[in-house]
């Protein structure tokens, strides 16, 4: 069903993509990150979905969003006002879905009430971060998840095969120092092995329930295209044997604590 909700996301968002020159519409693109959706939406519990009050931060090109939209229950998500897709047929198209978008910068917290929602998709953000800004985001998604709700994180696995290989070869790991900028906002900041995440979540009082990895060929760039098909190749035939190499990182953690009488 999940790869139904994401198909239907898809030729609802296609016009836009293609109107706009949004990468997204490249075949490549929609069938690798295709694959990253459905790992998120399949790792997320799927009980009480449609009465579900749930949020994912970082909209982007929506097709997460529209994808849990399809699934059922009231959807809200935020993005930085800067980001320049946000333009107002984009905005209108939420709308008219009934998906509540908030502009927000996660260095402002999030504009929401304490125990606001049951889900939380937290999905290819916490990369884009600054690392002293986790610890209080992942706060604020706690303030905001009631008892026993669930947050989804997907991230980058800096612990990545190609990311060893770089290693070994003195190449650079983690990325540059001076990254890229998407309006007032970064691209990846700070990777983070799963060991990393694992002590982040837990310090963020949140219980992690399952952890999945996947291979992402978009986190294998390389200065050589020869040296980017033999990572990922290799990734692709070692990934069975040693998961926690993989790409991806896909986890789920429920929040501590219970509400007081």
């Amino acid at each position: 069903m999940n790869r139904t909700f994401l198909q239907q996301a898809v030729e609802q968002l296609s016009p836009f993509f293609h109107k706009f020159n949004i990468p997204t519409h490249d075949t490549l693109y929609q069938k690798v990150w295709f694959e990253h959706y459905l790992k998120i939406l399949n790792i997320s519990s799927l009980r009480d979905f449609k009465n579900s009050t749930i949020l994912e931060i970082g909209v982007g090109y929506g097709i997460l969003t529209f994808a849990l939209k399809f699934k059922g229950g009231d959807i809200f998500t935020t993005e930085h006002p800067s980001r320049e897709f946000l333009n107002s047929e984009y905005l209108q198209l939420l709308e008219s879905n009934k998906i509540n978008l908030t502009f927000q910068d996660l260095n402002n917290g999030l504009p929401f009430k304490d125990l606001s929602f049951d889900k939380i998709f937290f999905c290819d953000v916490i990369e884009h971060l600054y690392p002293e800004k986790v610890i209080p985001t992942l706060s604020e998604i706690h303030r905001c998840l009631k008892f026993g709700g669930e947050l989804i994180i997907s991230t980058p696995n800096l612990s990545r095969l190609s990311n060893i290989a770089r290693f070994i070869t003195g190449r650079q790991v983690n990325p540059d120092i001076e990254t890229g900028r998407y309006g007032a906002t970064f691209g990846h900041i700070r990777e983070y092995s799963y060991k990393e995440i694992q002590i982040l979540i837990e310090r963020a009082n949140f219980d992690i329930l399952s952890v999945k990895f996947g291979l992402n060929p978009f986190f294998n760039l390389s200065k050589s295209d020869i040296i980017q098909k033999f990572d990922n190749i290799l990734s692709k035939l070692l990934f069975p044997i040693i998961p926690i190499y993989a790409d991806e990182i896909y986890i789920k953690s429920v929040k501590r604590g219970r509400a007081e009488n």
